[in-house]
């Protein structure tokens, strides 16, 4: 199927109807914020003892696992609120646990390539979580069609991604080297900010799905009656 892109994508819309989206799921969004705060938080406090290498990955393992599932949460209760699912889809979190790997792994490698072509797959892939857990496509199905979608506004979505996610995360790390690594409360903010960062992420990935895959084909389907 031909896709056209939303090449009249702007930043300034992406970043409102991102915070509309997560102003009406504003519950499951403070429940997400919170719950990873102190999951990770917990995690980062008491890993400070870790010292092997075992004890080290099966952190990291253990991470990676909670933010996928927080995630895939958060997502398919945003998706939910909105109506973009139906209430008897079948459930995709192992299409989602497969997608978040892929994904992370490409998006880590571009990161590693001087950081610009890791924001360039981040937003070339906006919206391949909501495709993939409300129309349950696999997870390259996923990541191919949202490529399509957001061809032409890749710059718009960057800018977004930067305002709503990146520099969060970069304030996450500054506050962290104000406090001792060992110092519950600098740990707290480092986490609370961390999260939020993220949860304004997927909000993102759902208003994009709004914009130019709903909304789109919305005005598709009038263009053709």
């Amino acid at each position: 199927m031909d896709i056209a892109p939303a090449r009249e994508l702007k930043t300034g819309r992406v970043i409102e109807t991102t915070l509309d989206v997560v102003e009406r799921c504003a519950i499951p969004a403070a429940i997400f914020v919170v719950v990873l705060t102190v999951l990770n938080g917990s995690m980062a406090f008491f890993g400070l003892t870790y010292t092997s290498i075992a004890q080290q990955v099966s952190l990291a393992v253990a991470g990676f696992v909670i933010a996928v599932v927080a995630a895939y949460l958060l997502i398919d209760a945003m998706l939910r609120q909105h109506g973009y699912i139906q209430p008897d889809a079948d459930d995709v979190i192992l299409a989602y646990a497969g997608f978040s790997i892929i994904y992370s792994l490409a998006v880590g490698v571009g990161f590693l390539l001087i950081i610009f072509p890791g924001l360039y797959l981040m937003a070339r892939w906006s919206v391949a979580q909501p495709l993939l857990i409300a129309q349950g496509k696999g997870p390259i199905a996923s990541m191919k069609e949202s490529w399509e979608r957001t061809r032409g506004s890749e710059f718009a979505i960057l800018v977004a991604i930067l305002v709503l996610v990146v520099v969060p995360g970069v304030i996450s790390l500054l506050a962290g080297t104000q406090f001792e690594p060992g110092d519950p409360i600098g740990i707290g903010i480092t986490q609370l900010i961390s999260s939020a960062s993220s949860m304004l992420g997927i909000g993102m990935a759902v208003a994009l799905y709004r914009l130019i895959v709903v909304e789109r084909d919305a005005s598709a389907a009038k263009t053709f009656e």
